[in-house]
């Protein structure tokens, strides 16, 4: 086998130094092994380890691996060999680091490589040595934070050294290191061996440097212990020739340990005076030969101080000297946290609290933090001193508290902090009480905003940022103006959450005005990412305005530099990256940019979930329930109403559902409950769209229970927002349902809350909440008859939108409900019979949106101001008036034109011809049949783009058939019978072909796709059925014989596609039968001969039924007259 060999600072021994392995394709050590190392020693020392040669080559692979996974870090040069060519870097070693969890740094060398490494690796954090960006943070200043945040600093090592009574020299041959490893436990297995390290060799290769690294190390070594196998006589090598001989020359007591039977004979042949073995399946024999060797330690006890113990667990948790046994140095620390170390409590917070070395506890966590807090103030109660640790511990005991949701626990700790702040007054320097009373202020604005308690929550925001102000007047320091700027941060977020839209983007405005001032001054690392956050905070703000442009230019600009602050790997900027992906995923989706949106979310999810995995606190577990829900939601999105629902969807859902039920569980917080309530939604949507109506509704009936759970539990706005919401589905679902009680009953609860809210924040999104219940209401009146109502609550909307609009002009989306409201008053005019008031109203709504879309081009802008024009168009219509509507529709078309112009995609496509159907539609009504047919043909060509660049949506297909059956339509009102027939042709062979066409799909519509096939061919001759009704009417009776006929052939088609069909035949029998009965004054004897065909046919096949029967006689006796 390939040996391993190392490189460190000036040939040092690598003995005690970290283990770093350089990975990388054959063709790429030569090149980059010399410059990398160099870069990476400098900065650390470590032991450098690379192999030579190709390392899995021969028997000793499993040996070599066990090597590797011993190892601290792998370091790989990616280049675009290594992704591109078959190599056993990638292919073996970089998968076994990922298997074993050991950090893994990629150096992107060969520039461009970003996207390939991403797609080939996975989604995971590298440095870019090729970058050439001045404003990213240097290469080198990033590499050194990597190795720091994973690698063991000297300093802490060599107190762990010192901390241990003595050292065991472990020799054994290379292929026997897993029998080497057995040693090491068996050994630590004896409690009086604890405090003992093993000095071993760490895979050396022999040479000048190692030799005196084993002299060195036997000489601090009390024992020399062999691992005895059949290796050690097979063949010459090195514990036989150099580290056997040099022991016995120090005159080392040596303890042989039988791993494997071995030949005696041979032991004593090459290793003189070798003592006899003892057998390692003997652990007494064993305990009892260790115990004897190392007498003068095993007859006193362990060291067990505090300290002692605490250095030891270190030991264990890093494997320093030791082999790594995790739950032995926790059990340690947690002795000398039990008497009392303050120490040993702080780092067993932090191992719960991080998921490091143990399973991620906050609930032990938060239980050790409560007894440092207690040992220190016994501390600084007896002795006077250690009061700025004892603040820092209820600091620490309140972020805890408030990551675990637990928020009386953290306001008492916050209260607590303030009164021993009281006492210390005369104690402490004025900068540690100013600090420590700024984070007092900040952290309870905190706590009563998670609470709902927003009016104590603003004082406390109110009162951190004057004295911020005055700090930062007073010092000028960077740290003065981090906290004013966080101070109008917290103001933003206690705006929004009491939805003072124009207040919050105030404040956030103010917030980045600080950062980029603190960024000018700085230009730091740190400086950058809080001016990241503040514009992201201010992004969110404009997102939830619904001014979607300038929200979209923020996040698209903030992109960069949130994924260049994210290669550090970092939880903190891997969050912010994942906040930015989440916020540029929500602008995308509601712009109709669908894979955009899922590009992004799946990036955030990426995110998430491998944050999730590193430490599945209660905070990253939330992120990650909100980015699956917001996963199903973008693959909900993308399917059409009407179309199959992919199961992935409701896989995500389901997920969602069961990560939601374990926070419940956890800690029946409010949020773990709301958050619980919007997944039940979610699904409850799900079945909606599926038509499971009895599913659909009872878990929206169970998100309702949920989100009541934590509107009572917390009396939080979010919450009851949320549940407002959940009640007004609920009603509208009522209504669907024709449950005109139950409608009435949600509707008045839904309403109820939100004045409620509205009254406790005096918040105009609260208001304009009430106006969008009172337009709901409005239309349910409308429904029932009830005019005067309808007009009431209509007026009171547009009142409450209207001060919106005045108060707050700069928000868009209470622009928007405006306008939604002139548009609705418009329609009510005019079913009224007022047509004049009706288009003023109208008017106002269209003018009103066209100044909003001069500020947002967005697509949700567009398509909101093409519904005005539209509605304007349908006014005029309605009177009669072609000409006055034709430029209204025009304008609409228009719109969606020029979209599905800039953006050929299949939704915009869709919505283009949904428009031309409507004109189409409208023209048709009022006579315009020209214009409709014109339409209609338009219909047809957006409907064949859409369906082509999706062919696998039957609802793009079913558009398609519908726009072909609106020229039949037309053609037969025009009475243009032979290209009627060829479209009634083209309709029947485009619904015989749904069944092959979409496989996948094995209902639609609530029927199977051959009934559904059926269907579309009987909605081709019902149109032919009126039109021939029609004309027999208007006595044309050659004109309706013939559009019989296209009646009779569509039926031919249907039973083509149910050969034997009863019903079918039946119905073709009466369309001959009506046929035949045209003619006033006498039958037609050859559609006479055709039904009395097909019903002597059914008679003979179902002779119970006698209709067919009589039937046949009826038309006999014609015959025969």
């Amino acid at each position: 086998m390939s040996a391993l060999r190392y490189k460190t600072r000036a040939g040092s021994a690598p003995q005690g130094k970290p283990r770093v392995y350089f990975c990388c394709h054959p063709e790429d050590f030569s090149l980059w092994f010399e410059p990398l190392s160099k870069e990476l020693l400098e900065l650390w020392d470590c032991a450098l380890w690379y192999a030579e040669g190709d390392p899995w080559g021969d028997a000793d692979e499993e040996d070599f691996a066990d090597s590797l996974a011993q190892m601290q870090l792998f370091v790989i040069p990616i280049s675009e060999a290594f992704l591109h060519e078959e190599n056993y870097a990638r292919v073996k070693e970089f998968p076994l680091a990922m298997e074993r969890h050991i950090p893994v740094l990629p150096i992107l060398v060969n520039s461009g490589l970003a996207s390939d490494f991403n797609r080939i690796c996975g989604n995971i954090q590298f440095l870019d040595r090729t970058s050439t960006d001045v404003t990213e943070i240097p290469y080198r200043e990033k590499l050194k934070s990597f190795l720091s945040s994973v690698l063991v600093t000297e300093e802490l090592t060599q107190k762990v050294r010192a901390a241990f009574d003595a050292y065991v020299f472990l020799s054994y041959r290379k292929k026997d290191r897993k029998y080497a490893q057995e040693l090491m436990r068996l050994i630590h297995e004896n409690e009086f061996c604890r405090d003992i390290a093993i000095w071993y060799d760490e895979f050396l290769t022999p040479g000048e440097d190692f030799n005196t690294s084993i002299q060195e190390a036997l000489q601090k070594s009390q024992l020399f212990a062999l691992a005895v196998t059949p290796n050690l006589v097979n063949e010459k090598n090195y514990v036989m020739d150099i580290e056997y001989p040099m022991a016995r020359q120090a005159g080392k007591e040596i303890l042989a340990a039988e791993l494997r039977p071995t030949d005696r004979s041979l032991l004593e042949q090459y290793y003189a005076d070798i003592p006899r073995c003892v057998d390692s399946r003997d652990p007494a024999s064993l305990s009892s030969s260790l115990a004897e060797s190392l007498r003068d330690i095993a007859i006193r006890e362990n060291d067990s101080s505090p300290e002692h113990l605490l250095f030891i667990g270190l030991a264990y948790l890093g494997g320093i000297d030791v082999e790594v046994d995790p739950a032995r140095g926790v059990e340690l620390i947690t002795d000398a946290a039990e008497d009392g170390l303050p120490e040993a409590m702080d780092k067993l917070v932090s191992l719960y609290r991080t998921g490091d070395g143990v399973p991620l506890d906050q609930d032990r966590a938060l239980l050790w933090q409560d007894r440092l807090v207690g040992v220190r103030e016994d501390s600084f109660r007896e002795k006077g001193v250690g009061g700025e640790a004892l603040l820092d511990s209820l600091r620490q005991l309140a972020e805890l508290c408030l990551e675990c949701q637990q928020y009386p626990r953290a306001a008492e700790a916050c209260q607590k902090l303030r009164s021993e702040l009281d006492s210390m007054a005369e104690r402490l320097d004025r900068e540690t009480a100013r600090m420590n009373t700024l984070w007092y202020h900040d952290k309870m604005g905190t706590i009563w905003r998670e609470q709902g308690l927003l009016v104590q929550a603003r004082a406390e925001f109110q009162t951190h940022k004057q004295a911020a102000a005055q700090y930062w007047e007073e010092t000028g320091t960077a740290d003065a103006l981090y906290l004013l700027m966080h101070s109008c941060s917290q103001l933003g977020q206690l705006s929004l959450t009491e939805g003072n839209l124009e207040q919050a983007q105030a404040h956030y405005r103010k917030a980045m005005e600080l950062a980029e001032l603190a960024d000018r001054q700085l230009c730091s690392v740190l400086s950058m990412s809080r001016r990241l956050v503040v514009e992201m905070e201010y992004g969110y703000v404009l997102l939830r305005q619904k001014n979607l442009a300038c929200a979209l230019d923020t996040y698209e600009g903030l992109l960069p530099l949130a994924r260049r602050l994210a290669e550090d790997g970092s939880a903190r900027t891997m969050e912010m990256l994942s906040q930015c992906c989440q916020c540029l995923s929500d602008l995308y989706s509601d712009l109709g940019q669908h894979q955009k949106a899922l590009d992004c979310e799946r990036q955030s999810l990426s995110i998430a979930r491998q944050l999730a995995d590193q430490a599945p606190s209660l905070h990253n577990l939330r992120r990650l329930l909100g980015d699956e829900i917001r996963w199903g939601d973008l693959l909900f999105r993308l399917n059409p109403p009407g179309s199959s629902l992919p199961p992935e969807i409701l896989e995500h859902y389901t997920i969602s559902l069961s990560l939601a039920q374990q926070l419940v569980k956890r800690t029946g917080s409010p949020w773990s409950w709301l958050g619980l309530a919007q997944v039940r939604d979610r699904i409850s949507r799900f079945y909606g769209a599926a038509g499971d109506e009895q599913k659909e509704f009872d878990f929206l009936t169970q998100a309702v229970q949920a989100a009541e759970q934590a509107a009572g539990s917390s009396g939080g706005i979010e919450a009851k927002r949320a549940l407002s919401g959940y009640l007004s589905r609920l009603a509208l679902l009522s209504r669907e349902n024709q449950n005109e009680e139950q409608e009435r009953s949600y509707r008045k609860k839904s309403f109820q809350l939100d004045q409620e809210i509205a009254e406790e924040t005096q918040a105009m999104e609260d208001q304009v909440a009430i106006a969008r219940d009172h337009l709901a209401m409005s239309v349910w009146a409308q429904d029932r008859g009830d005019g005067k109502a309808a007009m009431d609550h209509l007026r009171q909307a547009v009142q409450l939108c209207e001060k919106a609009v005045e108060l707050e002009p700069s928000v868009t989306q209470y622009r928007r409900a405006l306008a939604d409201c002139y548009v609705a008053m418009g329609r009510l005019y005019l079913e009224k019979g007022d047509a004049k008031s009706a288009r003023l109203y109208q008017q106002k709504g269209l003018e009103l949106e066209e100044s909003l879309q001069k500020e947002d081009t967005s697509h949700l802008s567009r398509w909101s101001l093409a519904a005005k024009y539209q509605e304007q168009g349908d006014s005029f219509c309605s009177q009669g008036d072609w000409s006055k509507a034709w430029p209204y529709y025009q304008r609409y078309l228009q719109i969606y034109e020029a979209l599905a112009e800039e953006e050929p995609e299949k939704d915009h496509l869709q919505r283009l011809r949904s428009a031309w159907i409507h004109c189409c539609t409208s023209a048709m009504r009022y006579g315009y049949y020209r214009q409709a047919k014109e339409f209609a043909f338009r219909a047809c060509s957006a409907g064949q783009q859409a369906f082509a660049l999706d062919q696998d949506s039957i609802a793009a297909y079913d558009s398609l058939l519908y726009s072909y059956r609106c020229i039949v339509e037309l053609c037969l009102l025009q009475k243009e019978l032979d290209q009627a027939d060829h479209y009634a042709g083209v309709c029947c062979r485009m619904a015989k072909r749904i069944p092959q066409l979409f496989p996948h799909i094995h209902t639609y519509g609530g029927s199977t796709l051959w009934e559904y096939a059926g269907t579309r061919i009987q909605l081709v001759m019902q149109i032919y059925i009126e039109r021939a009704q029609d004309l027999t009417g208007e006595e044309e009776y050659d004109l309706a014989v013939d559009v019989y006929e296209g009646a009779i052939r569509c039926a031919e088609a249907f039973l083509e596609l149910f050969p034997g069909n009863r019903e079918g035949r039946h119905r073709l029998a009466l369309l001959h039968w009506r046929c035949a009965n045209i003619w006033p004054d006498g039958y037609l004897p050859y559609y006479l001969k055709k039904a009395r065909k097909l019903w002597e046919e059914l008679a003979q096949e179902f002779p119970d039924d006698t209709e067919y029967a009589h039937n046949v006689d009826v038309i006999q006796n014609i015959l025969d007259s």
